[in-house]
């Protein structure tokens, strides 16, 4: 130790060989400097007995240097394994070392000064992704850091419950509404009677707002028992739309012959009253999907005149 900086102990000491002198830039006699023990050293340049302050340990020759060093512009440099190198983000290589010739470190991270070192990508390269990546347990900090990184696009829920299902998305439905009149066959009438199925009357709830729902209904009409090719007509008869063009409650006339303006009636060509009737019913959702209006309730009015 000479001023708080440890020495190298010299060539006349057992680790002087491998002397690898961390006061290249503080010597005051050769000594202090490193290189083959019983063959030469290094020289200190501007110390010793007469010369104020430190010398710098500097090299003639290669062999002035210790094991695997070469001597460059003064200065023991090199590597010969890779030991020699140091890099904090991947174990530096030392490259280009082949016998004798010695080699430079890869890219090491803060270089000792008595190693040459090469910029240029060669091995692992600590200047890029992912090798320049600190290769250590992460720190408590930046465990937490990546905690909150991936909670950022995780689904929080309460801690206190189960989570729920995800929401079901709806889908616009039709479905049928069949009905069957019975009228007298005979009641006092020569050709007996048939059915007229004058209204059809619902009422219906929105979610609030409406956004976008609908009840729309169209009908038909056909034999009893007949199948779905029999029921006229063969396109079921718009009746209307809620809340477009129909009301919440509403009642919508359907066969008010002879005359009215009943949607049988009107239609093209008029539709005549048969045994059987069809509602269909079609069921729209909200724009998002999430809510649908409710059919609350719904009948049919008909009546039984005579049969012309």
């Amino acid at each position: 130790m000479l001023n708080g900086v440890n020495q190298c102990s010299g060539a006349g000491t057992p680790d002087a060989s491998e002397c690898v002198p961390a006061n290249i830039n503080n010597c005051t006699s050769n000594t202090d400097c490193g290189g083959f023990a019983g063959t030469s050293v290094e020289a200190c340049s501007g110390g010793g007995s007469g010369t104020p302050g430190l010398g710098q340990c500097n090299c003639t020759a290669t062999t002035n240097c210790g094991t695997g060093m070469t001597c460059v512009a003064g200065r023991c440099t090199g590597c010969s394994t890779n030991s020699q190198c140091t890099d904090k983000a991947y174990p530096a290589t030392c490259g280009g070392s082949v016998g004798a010739v010695n080699g430079q470190c890869c890219n090491p991270i803060n270089p000792p000064s008595n190693l040459a070192v090469n910029t240029s990508s060669c091995g692992l390269n600590s200047k890029l992704f992912p090798q320049a990546c600190l290769q250590t347990p992460m720190s408590d900090q930046e465990k937490a850091l990546e905690f909150m990184f991936f909670d950022l696009t995780a689904c929080v829920t309460p801690d206190t419950g189960m989570a729920g299902p995800p929401p079901i998305k709806l889908s616009p439905q039709t479905f049928p509404l069949d009905f069957v009149a019975n009228c007298p066959t005979d009641a006092g009438q020569p050709m007996g009677t048939r059915p007229k199925w004058r209204e059809f009357d619902f009422t219906a709830s929105f979610p609030s707002p409406v956004n976008g729902s609908s009840i729309s209904f169209a009908a038909q009409t056909g034999p009893i028992g007949g199948d779905a090719g029999a029921f006229l007509p063969a396109t079921p008869l718009a009746l209307g739309t809620t809340p477009t063009n129909l009301a919440l409650t509403d009642r919508v006339p359907l066969d008010t012959s002879p005359g009215g303006s009943g949607k049988f009636t009107t239609a093209t060509p008029p539709l005549v009253s048969q045994d059987a009737l069809r509602i269909w019913v079609t069921m729209t959702p909200t724009a998002d999907q999430l809510s649908s209006p409710t059919l609350v309730s719904w009948q049919v009015v008909y009546d039984c005149p005579p049969a012309e």
